[in-house]
């Protein structure tokens, strides 16, 4: 067996520390955070989450009934068990919870509640770090993943047990996922499961497809017609021949995604179609915070279009945002693993990140 070139060890030796540093970082930072109103409902519905998934590893009678699933996960209320956010999240809050305090007593009552958030903050850092030492090069890696774990907004919320933040890693991961799909089919797969995960996290993980549907399309039509393709019919053509040959990567989202939602989230697992609807009809109707933005209580949509816009613009450091503008001048074109992904056929630049 060939062992990796000294350069994958390297890469993979930072983004190790960066984990490491990174889970100090939050899980020190959480300590001088009180416990936010959202926090107990979700600590509260994990330790019930862990004690069923405990009791149906342990095989005890009636877990998978249709009483036993409704008394940890659902009811007869909107509102039951916190059956209207899906359960992935407060279920490894339950389960951490238990290992760390209860069990091994290393933590804090708070502190392992939260200790996923921060692990998955973590992972966020680690993603970014991986992507671009794969498209650009190692130094602009280092310096993406540093300066997104010094997001101040993004560090408060990896502090919490809330789902704010595990979202955004799983956002990202799946785009990750994705991204490499492109050159290695069986990355689709992984995409799926990500994906999946993310739906199991927050419901706002259903725009993911909205944001992989148009690079998708532009990426495979540019592979079929090299060349733009003049007129709507001739790319219309060229979107098909693509499409050909990589019907992997819609079909790997659109079936494996929601299967893995149902396989995490147990209330699913009978009455699917009426409890979906429930889950997402809650969240049509969902009452509105009222938040102060540029002097005026906003606290029903629609709200101004430049929310997101300047927000963004007030929490992220300025050094950030310039980075984020100028960081591809610094490394030249990103590389795009946008071959045709065959099964044995190497990802993007620098695989082994």
């Amino acid at each position: 067996m060939t062992a990796p070139p000294p350069g994958r060890w390297r890469v993979r030796a930072i983004g190790l520390a960066l984990v490491v540093v990174t889970l100090t970082i939050a899980l020190a930072a959480q300590r001088d955070v009180g416990i936010a109103r959202d926090e107990t409902v979700y600590m509260g519905a994990g330790d019930g989450y862990a004690r069923w998934w405990i009791d149906l590893v342990g095989g005890k009678r009636g877990a998978t009934s249709r009483a036993g699933i409704t008394a940890a996960f659902g009811g007869p209320g909107a509102t039951d068990h916190n059956r209207e956010h899906p359960p992935l999240m407060k279920t490894l809050f339950g389960l951490s919870h238990r290992l760390l305090h209860d069990r091994l007593g290393v933590a804090g009552h708070v502190t392992a509640y939260r200790a996923p958030t921060a692990l998955m903050h973590a992972l966020l850092v680690l993603i970014v770090f991986a992507w671009v030492a794969a498209a650009w090069g190692l130094a602009e890696a280092v310096i993406a993943a540093l300066l997104t774990l010094c997001l101040p907004r993004a560090l408060f919320h990896a502090g919490l047990a809330c789902f704010d933040g595990p979202i955004a890693t799983l956002w990202l991961a799946t785009l990750y996922c994705y991204w490499r799909s492109l050159a290695r089919w069986w990355w689709a797969i992984v995409a799926g499961v990500v994906w999946g995960l993310a739906l199991a996290t927050k419901h706002n993980a259903l725009l993911i497809p909205f944001a992989i549907a148009p690079h998708f399309a532009w990426v495979v039509a540019r592979q079929a017609y090299p060349r733009t393709p003049a007129g709507a019919a001739r790319w219309l053509r060229a979107l098909a021949r693509g499409l050909v040959g990589r019907w992997y990567v819609p079909l790997a989202l659109i079936a494996i995604g929601p299967l893995t939602l149902i396989a995490v989230w147990p209330w699913l697992w009978f009455d699917t179609v009426a409890h979906v609807r429930a889950w997402l009809q809650f969240h049509l109707h969902h009452v509105h915070y009222n938040f102060e933005y540029l002097g005026e209580n906003l606290n029903h949509p629609p709200f101004p279009w430049h929310v997101a816009i300047v927000t963004t613009l007030v929490t992220v450091p300025a050094g950030t945002l310039a980075a984020a503008r100028s960081l591809p001048g610094l490394g030249g074109e990103a590389h795009q693993p946008v071959g045709r992904a065959q099964p044995d056929r190497a990802g993007g630049e620098g695989d082994g990140a």
